[in-house]
């Protein structure tokens, strides 16, 4: 599918928009199409950080070299940068994002199940995140449930664009949700976004101003699947590998819902399976899994990193390939509906 946007060359310079982008702690830069009209961003997903020193160097690697590579506008990290439960979690998030500020690339985070297990410890590392002035990661509002729900717009090149294009407003926006740690809504298993935290997405969303008389296109992104994960590989034709369960959120709290109502959902993007890189659209929404970034590599598969690109001539849909380590694109496997399913998340 299309796309791509850059970072304004004023890297310092605080967003003004007409929708409630909450609370960043640092001055973040502003994002926008570049005059070709493009903008590539790229998901690192489950680096795993500080889980063993020997993966740390291997790590940071594989992201320099698809940084190196692909020469992304933007990164964006959808979860479990780190084992926040060992060794210095500071520390280990420093590595993490190190590529990033050598290859002068800004970034934005949403938490995974194992970067921190509470909120105090979210809040510390979002304080961390939010002190680079590449990072435009925001700790999002605090009378919402999680840490780092946040929207950030990305703005018109102004460059041979349609008349009818309001370069003062977004042209695309990027929606960055937590998706817990364990149990969802009393229900055993792996955590979910939350109602509240849907109910907030579902009034910022609609206070996105219109572009050329249509709803603003959004993507994405949390760590932990919905459950229509399941129902994409079960029904529909996909595209890239299903290695092991889908781990998805204990209870459907109507995310899915949402945005399947909203429509002009360009992807969903999402890690926490390590083994699963598959994308496929599931009632208009085109669903994606990310590429496991981190040490140790996901055998059978490689590790590597999920590749976005938006085109501003025509924002009906994104171009997405994955890198793997090595910094070659590889190519993915069609899969068809068969009678092996799914019907469970696995905890």
């Amino acid at each position: 599918m299309k796309g791509h946007f850059a970072a304004d060359s004023k890297m310092k310079r605080l967003l003004v928009v007409a929708v409630a982008v909450c609370c960043a702690t640092a001055l973040a830069p502003a994002l926008r199409f570049k005059s070709d009209h493009s903008f590539k961003l790229v998901q690192f997903t489950d680096l795993h950080y500080g889980k063993a020193d020997r993966y740390n160097s291997k790590s940071q690697h594989i992201q320099n070299v698809i940084l190196q590579a692909e020469e992304p506008d933007v990164a964006v990290f959808t979860g479990d940068l780190i084992e926040g439960s060992e060794g210095d979690p500071e520390e280990s998030w420093k590595l993490a994002v190190q590529p990033l500020v050598e290859h002068n690339t800004p970034w934005g985070v949403v938490f995974g199940n194992n970067d921190a297990s509470n909120t105090e410890g979210k809040q510390q590392l979002m304080q961390l995140d939010t002190s680079y002035s590449l990072s435009f990661s925001q700790p999002g509002p605090t009378n919402v449930s999680g840490v780092g729900n946040y929207i950030i717009p990305i703005f018109s090149s102004g460059v041979n664009v349609s008349s009818c294009v309001n370069v003062s407003n977004p042209v695309v926006a990027l929606a960055f949700l937590d998706s817990g740690v364990r149990d969802c809504m009393g229900v055993k298993g792996y955590g979910c976004v939350m109602p509240d935290q849907i109910d907030w997405l579902k009034s910022e969303i609609a206070q996105l101003p219109l572009q050329c008389n249509a709803s603003v296109p959004l993507l994405v992104f949390f760590h932990i699947p919905f459950q229509q994960y399941m129902n994409v590989w079960n029904e529909e034709t996909c595209f890239g590998h299903k290695f092991e369960r889908v781990c998805c959120s204990a209870a459907d709290t109507g995310l899915f819902d949402l945005l399947s109502a909203r429509g002009n959902v360009l992807g969903v993007f999402v890690g926490h399976d390590h083994m699963n890189n598959y994308g496929g659209v599931y009632g208009g929404v085109p669903l994606y899994y990310g590429r496991k970034s981190g040490y140790p590599p996901p055998l059978p598969l490689l590790n590597g990193a999920r590749l976005i690109s938006l085109d501003e001539h025509d924002l009906s849909a994104i171009n997405t390939w994955q890198v793997v380590e090595d910094g070659d694109v590889e190519p993915t496997p069609e899969h068809k509906p068969h009678d092996s399913l799914q019907d469970q998340c696995h905890s």
